[in-house]
């Protein structure tokens, strides 16, 4: 009973809840709740006693914007041919305000290749391309951060200087992406197909080496002269084009003339002077003839009958070769005599 006496004299303290009790006269609790009452009465009376509880007032909710029915877009976009539509008009204010401008031209500043400040002067369709344009290209010079590992093996920051946000972004994307594999199928020298597993460092070598390698046969077009004195296409067929590039750099430059310097017969030195058909015949040109000298170490037999290195020194790697051929040309016909 003092139980439910006590929840009863504090929710009437608290003015919690509002309790009208009805008992029948003779029940004992009624005696004491109307003791408790008068109790109630002096303590809000008397100032020294303990304040009643006044709890925080509860948050106000916010009221949610009301929606169209069944989330319509009723905002259409006026302008001809654009066919857009948005659910409110503020939507379709900053469609219209960025989209549907005019063409737009950047003035910003900018220093030519002759070295005078002109207008940059590139025209787009509306704003939103000009901020775009302005965001990527006309942000000032900025340095990559990335960190890289030098050749000392310590961890440092790139430091490659961009123009722009633009080219600081294309240089990230290509030399700061992790390694990635080539999975292009190849043939391989069984003849079977399997992937090609080349591991490159970056995004930049991987398309690099993907272009040059796995771009398929490409037949070489460069006009020579045959033999009949027609001029014709060269007709070389390559199996990229890293095999095309290396063709044309070696058989299809112009007339190069070797400068190593050699020593004459009046024991000057000059210029070797010999006219080559194209790079690739200047670059055998010189490692036959302007190679240092090379000893010969085909093996023969002396003359108490054992082997030995036969020793002759040659002038260079052409005279080498040729020396060697009468070697074989030995063997020959020693054993036409056996």
């Amino acid at each position: 009973v003092s139980k439910e006496v006590d929840n009863y004299y504090s929710a009437f303290m608290l003015k919690k809840i509002k309790v009208e009790p009805v008992y029948d006269n003779d029940t004992p609790i009624l005696e004491e709740l109307e003791e408790f009452e008068e109790i109630a009465v002096e303590a809000e009376a008397d100032s020294t006693v303990c304040q009643p509880f006044n709890p925080p007032p509860a948050k106000k909710k916010k009221k949610k914007k009301k929606q169209t029915s069944s989330g319509s877009k009723d905002y259409l976009c006026p302008y001809p041919n654009c066919g857009k539509s948005y659910t409110t008009y503020k939507s379709l204010f900053f469609h219209k305000r960025n989209y549907h401008t005019g063409k737009q031209t950047c003035n910003v500043t900018v220093v030519g290749k002759d070295g005078q400040q002109r207008p940059c002067g590139k025209v787009y369709n509306n704003l939103t391309t000009l901020s775009n344009h302005k965001i990527k290209d006309h942000t000032g010079q900025q340095a990559c951060t990335v960190p890289v590992v030098g050749e000392d093996g310590q961890e440092h920051p790139c430091g490659r200087l961009c123009g722009n946000a633009r080219i600081l972004m294309d240089h990230k994307r290509r030399y700061h992406t992790s390694k990635q594999i080539c999975n292009v199928p190849v043939v391989g020298e069984n003849g079977q197909e399997h992937p090609c597993g080349k591991l490159c460092d970056n995004a930049r070598a991987f398309t690099n080496h993907k272009r040059r390698y796995h771009s398929g046969k490409r037949t070489c077009n460069k006009p020579v002269v045959g033999e009949d004195g027609q001029q014709r296409p060269c007709g070389k067929v390559c199996d990229n084009v890293s095999a095309l590039s290396d063709h044309k750099r070696r058989y299809h430059t112009s007339k190069r003339t070797c400068n190593e310097p050699v020593v004459g017969k009046d024991g000057q030195q000059r210029p070797c002077g010999k006219a080559c058909d194209n790079a690739r015949a200047l670059t055998d040109h010189k490692r036959r003839y302007h190679t240092e000298q090379r000893t010969c170490d085909v093996t023969v037999i002396g003359k108490g009958g054992k082997k030995r290195p036969c020793g002759k020194v040659c002038d260079n790697a052409r005279a080498l070769t040729d020396h060697k051929r009468t070697h074989r040309k030995r063997k020959h016909d020693d054993v036409e005599s056996d």
